[in-house]
């Protein structure tokens, strides 16, 4: 993982915690195993909905996308 962008926590409920972030990797073989570590390591922190955009190398040299 180079980079995170675009990161936003919120409550869902009084249990509930939700995430959105874009997730810069160099590795596109990497993406799966990528965001399943994310998720995984956001569980323990007790967000439980999480959506988390992948994006390449440069793909968003300007962290605008």
């Amino acid at each position: 993982m180079t980079d995170v962008h675009h990161v936003h926590v919120w409550a869902m409920s009084t249990k509930e915690n939700a995430l959105t972030a874009h997730v810069v990797i160099d590795d596109e073989q990497a993406s799966s195993a990528t965001r399943r570590a994310i998720k995984s390591a956001l569980r323990d922190l007790s967000i439980t909905h999480a959506t988390i955009e992948i994006e390449y190398g440069d793909d968003c040299p300007d962290r605008e996308c």
